[in-house]
């Protein structure tokens, strides 16, 4: 590439990542595909090369340092010592100085080779260009301990072998903790979906552009997630502490021709520079050592949290001291004692309260299977292209089963209202503390997507202490409103309120962290069969995730009223939308079927075959697509 090409790009004294400038260097680098080793991708690493030494021409604290000498050593069969495969390995790595260095750095790291077909925009070239971005904003910001360290990479989608061949950098051994930067889909924002430290998390989330969510470090770890990224080389391999980062919206733009320039929006761009380099500037002095215990980290009403293992365990065991505190004080303020008669009501309002509840999870687990069952098997792919109205169709189908459910009982219950607010909300209760001692269990398993329990757990506690207060269960409140001379207008008004407290509680905080969680984890995952997922897998989630969202709902649905007609209305509706959902047509130029090829040579005959994978299952709607297609043979991969 010419000089003058790369002119335009001299530093700029405005401090702060410019996602223009990282733009114009995505044009640049993502015209073609770029695989590994190929011409054009020597072009990129040129490019990448001459923007390097222009910033460093701007400042004495950048250097840099080309490895095209290590190999990566690939058995091709790990039971035989027959073959091997070595590949070279072309990293560009750049460090920038900080202003009072430890000797330590904080190591980025975005690949700049693409799939042979793909140009490779958002995976990874937005990446690539957010840490060349920053090596520049760094000029008139620099860090304030560690040193920023850059690993462009090369051939990490044929096997991960930069982050490999980094394990023999004579840098290595300054690297204190990692920031990956990936893409598996186009446009959105960068989600940090992996992690094994607190201290670089919570730099990450100080930023305004933060999103994070742990949910995805569970999938990768049950193995529900099939793929890898530079992040397993860094922490498994390599024994460093850090995190992983990438887009994944619209997933079956990846590894595909419209994985472009065009597909990828500057505001993903500006999101994901920003996230980083603001993490980058929030970073202290703190040591970034490699943790034992998985840390907790979500998006919550606009925010993100970031907490270590020792704040988990508090939370849970305060959360266990407030419902004995809750008890004590109640008994204690409504001068009533552990007596037969008290112990058998509560006990009594215990089993009703799970009875109803088991009777209802019963029904909408049968309901909920029929429908996976029935999509999975019909038209597998719909929730590739139509995730949302899948969900929809849960959040409607779990909330009639409900209602039936509950109109059917208490049709043969003579129980007060205020006596079945006061049995679910028991029985909910008792239902968290079990879900609170999985999210304990799982926790200590490495797993944390149950963070979720413990936030609806304590929703749904001020929710009962709020019927509670509002309902004038406590004799001394209850003694002062009838004192006042409006208190009976006072008692019918908080009575009236108290549905409405409690509802904007456990819905305005509990339920739609989970909503907002899943709908995260379904967008990433609905369009993933082509990367070896599961096709009833995002069926599963969007059944979950609606049963966890009207979870703390439960004692709030017993104040509904009609509620047969209102189940009736509600079934009608997901009914029709479950029939649309069985014949719609999947794909669309926004959510496209991937589709492989590959040839097979035959060097003693005269055909070479040419095969097609899918991996969205078998159903009529492939077949009315691969049909078309003008190979010799096709593989359906179930």
């Amino acid at each position: 590439l010419e000089p003058s090409k790369l002119s335009k790009f001299e530093h700029n004294p405005s401090k702060g990542f410019n996602p223009n400038f990282a733009q114009a260097h995505l044009k640049e680098i993502t015209k073609v595909p770029h695989d590994t080793n190929s011409n054009e991708n020597k072009k990129v690493l040129g490019y990448l090369i001459d923007s390097i030494e222009i910033l460093k021409n701007k400042t004495d604290r950048i250097t840099y340092l080309l490895d095209t000498k290590s190999e990566v050593v690939d058995p091709v069969d790990p039971h035989s010592d027959n073959f091997t495969l070595y590949y070279p390995v072309s990293n560009l790595v750049a460090r920038f100085k900080a202003d009072n260095s430890n000797g330590k750095a904080i190591l980025l790291s975005a690949h700049y080779d693409s799939r042979p077909l793909a140009p490779g925009a958002t995976d990874d070239g937005v990446g690539t260009v957010v840490c060349l971005e920053i090596l520049r904003a760094l000029i008139a910001s620099p860090p304030k301990y560690y040193d920023v360290m850059v690993n462009f990479n090369n051939g990490e989608e044929s096997g991960l072998l930069g982050s490999k061949g980094f394990a023999h950098h004579p840098w290595l051994k300054d690297v204190a903790g990692f920031i990956n930067l990936e893409g598996a889909g186009a446009g959105g924002k960068a989600l940090l979906f992996q992690s094994s430290s607190t201290v670089i998390n919570k730099a990450l989330i100080k930023g305004r552009h933060h999103h994070a969510n742990v949910i995805g470090n569970d999938l990768f770890k049950l193995g529900l997630i099939q793929s890898k990224t530079d992040y397993q080389v860094y922490y498994q391999e390599l024994n460093i502490p850090g995190v992983d980062m990438a887009f994944y919206r619209n997933r079956a733009l990846y590894h595909t021709i419209r994985d472009d320039f065009d597909h990828t929006p500057i505001e993903s761009i500006n999101q994901m520079g920003n996230f980083v380099w603001q993490g980058v500037q929030n970073l202290g002095n703190e040591e970034l050592a490699k943790e034992g215990e998985q840390p907790i980290y979500f998006d919550l009403l606009g925010k993100s949290f970031a907490f270590d293992c020792k704040k988990v365990y508090f939370s849970i065991i305060l959360f266990v001291l407030l419902e004995v505190a809750l008890v004590v004080g109640y008994l204690r303020l409504t001068n009533r004692s552990f007596t037969k008669a008290n112990v058998s009501s509560f006990t009594n309002f215990t089993i009703q309260g799970l009875k109803l509840n088991f009777v209802d999870f019963s029904l909408n687990l049968v309901i909920c299977y029929i429908i996976i069952k029935s999509l999975n098997s019909i038209n597998p792919a719909v929730i590739h292209g139509y995730p949302r109205l899948v969900q929809i169709l849960f959040l409607l189908v779990i909330p009639s089963v409900k209602l039936l459910t509950q109109h059917l009982w208490f049709n043969h219950d003579n129980s007060t209202n205020r006596n079945r607010l006061v049995s679910n909300y028991i029985a909910a209760l008792l239902g968290y503390n079990i879900l609170v001692g999985l999210q304990f269990y799982t926790h200590l398993k490495g797993l944390s997507a149950l963070y979720n329990m413990l936030i609806q757990a304590y929703c749904l506690l001020f929710g009962f202490i709020i019927f509670l207060l509002l309902n004038l269960e406590i004799d001394t409140l209850s003694e002062y409103a009838s004192s006042l001379n409006s208190g009976s207008d006072l008692k019918q008004k908080l009575v009236l309120i108290q549905p409405w407290a409690s509802f904007l509680v456990n819905f305005g905080v509990g339920s739609t962290s989970v909503l907002y969680s899943g709908l995260n984890v379904l967008l990433a995952g609905n369009q993933g069969s082509p990367t070896g997922s599961s096709t009833a897998l995002p069926y599963i989630i969007c059944a979950l995730f609606g049963t966890l969202f009207y979870l703390p709902l439960s004692p709030n649905f017993v104040l509904v009223s009609e509620k047969l007609r209102k189940s009736a209305l509600l079934g009608v509706l997901s009914a029709v939308l479950f029939i649309t959902l069985l014949f719609r047509f999947p794909y669309s130029y926004n959510a496209p079927l991937p589709i492989h090829f590959h040839q097979v040579l035959h060097l003693d005959q005269n055909n070479t075959p040419v095969y097609s994978t899918v991996t969205l299952g078998v159903n009529f709607k492939t077949d009315l697509i691969l049909n078309k297609l003008p190979t010799t043979n096709y593989i359906r991969r179930l």
